[in-house]
Order: structure tokens, then C-alpha cells, then sequence
């Protein structure tokens, strides 16, 4: 998918490429982003080519929503969309596991985040009823994190949560590659594997972006939207 940003996101895409914080390993992996992990995350990510690439697929597949939606942002870490749900009016719930990196957002978005609500909670085990917002964004977590039968469960609560659409990145295995060893998404599922479940728990891609992949792994992000019940 050719990533074409219209107006403030386009703009505001290229502004975030350079938004570097001066200065910021558990019994799963979830857990591990806390004490020095969370202060370096953005140091140590967000001058990278990968991190700039999602900014600009996930500005291009907003353009495509409508403004005004109540989005829910999980892992929500240090809160690198914020300026986009602003731009957007939306009304944001970010959701992390980490109460450290849900500090660090606030501090790197004290304005943009006033309405904004935050809460740390499991994204296996969310505290919200179905249909509870328009919009789900997941970035660097399913495919990434969880193992395979956690990373299934996220994705069943990420859809009942959503009455509407899902932004999600995933990462799968490139057909014809042997199955890696770490229990995750992106090491053991094809794409026509993780396509299937994502039909099975009511989800139709509207559009699929593939970003960066890394030998056998690809990266992607689709939009999806909730199927109406036959």
C-alpha cells in the first residue's frame, strides 16, 4: 500500500521522525519495560527508519477513519500517537501494563494527553465491555511479545472491545520458512494462518501495509473492521 498522508497528519509524520527524548530487561516479556528499559525506549528507538515508517502508515490509515472517535491504545508505552489522536479530536484510553511508561507519556505529552485517560491492565484480560470503543491501535506487541496462545487471546479482547475498526501490527513467518523457535506469532504463524483467525474472530482487512521485515519475519499493519454478524 503506498502510504499518501493528507494535510496536519502528513505534516505531522515528518515532525514526529526527529522526536528523540534526551534520555529515558521480568518473568515474561510484557513485564520487562520498567526502570531504565522505559526511560531509554524512545532514545533508543525513535530515530530509526522502522519507527518513522509505522508513524507514516499509521497517519495514512487514520486519514481513512473519521475525526471524534474513543480509541483505545494498547501496549500505550510513551505515548507515540498522541499527537495523531489530538490532530484527529479522538478521545483516547492508553492502556499499558507498565505504570512507568504510562508516567513517561504523560510527561512527553502533558498537553495533547488532558483528557485523555490511562490505566495499566492486561490485554488478555481488559476491564472494558464489549463494544466499549471505535477504535483499537496495537503497535509492537502481537507477533512481537506474547507467546502464540497469549497474542491469540489479545487479539480476541482488542476485537470484542472495538465496535468499529482495529489497527493492528502484526509480525508473521514468510511462507516457505521453517518455524523459529520463540513461541511468538511471527516466529511459528504464516500469513494465511493469522489471516484465518483473524476471519474467525470477526475481523475483515480493509487494508494490509507490510513495512520492515528481518530474514524470515515480516512486519505489517492492517485496518480491519468488525464484521456484522450473519
Amino acid at each position: 500500500m503506498k502510504q499518501t498522508l493528507i494535510g496536519p497528519l502528513k505534516k505531522l509524520a515528518v515532525k514526529l521522525k526527529a522526536r528523540r527524548p534526551s534520555n529515558r530487561d521480568g518473568s515474561r516479556k510484557e513485564h520487562k519495560y520498567q526502570g531504565n528499559v522505559a526511560s531509554e525506549y524512545l532514545r533508543r528507538r525513535a530515530h530509526k527508519p522502522d519507527w518513522h515508517e509505522e508513524q507514516l502508515v499509521l497517519g495514512s490509515l487514520l486519514s481513512r477513519l473519521p475525526d471524534q472517535l474513543k480509541v483505545l491504545d494498547i501496549p500505550f508505552g510513551t505515548g507515540r500517537f498522541v499527537p495523531f489522536y489530538a490532530a484527529k479530536n479522538f478521545t483516547c484510553i492508553g492502556v499499558d501494563i507498565s505504570a512507568e511508561m504510562l508516567e513517561l507519556a504523560k510527561s512527553y505529552n502533558r498537553q495533547d494527553m488532558a483528557s485523555f485517560e490511562t490505566a495499566t491492565g492486561d490485554a488478555t484480560r481488559l476491564q472494558f465491555a464489549d463494544g466499549a470503543v471505535d477504535l483499537v491501535v496495537s503497535y509492537r506487541f502481537l507477533g512481537y511479545i506474547l507467546t502464540v496462545d497469549r497474542a491469540k487471546e489479545a487479539l480476541r479482547e482488542l476485537a470484542r472491545v472495538s465496535a468499529s475498526h482495529l489497527i493492528l501490527q502484526l509480525q508473521y513467518l514468510k511462507d516457505g520458512e521453517p518455524r523459529g523457535n520463540q513461541d511468538k506469532l511471527g516466529h511459528k504463524v504464516v500469513w494465511s494462518e493469522l489471516s484465518e483467525f483473524l476471519k474467525e474472530i470477526g475481523l475483515e482487512i480493509v487494508e494490509k501495509a507490510d513495512i520492515s521485515s528481518k530474514d524470515q519475519y515480516q512486519n505489517t499493519v492492517i485496518l480491519a473492521r468488525k464484521m456484522t454478524p450473519s
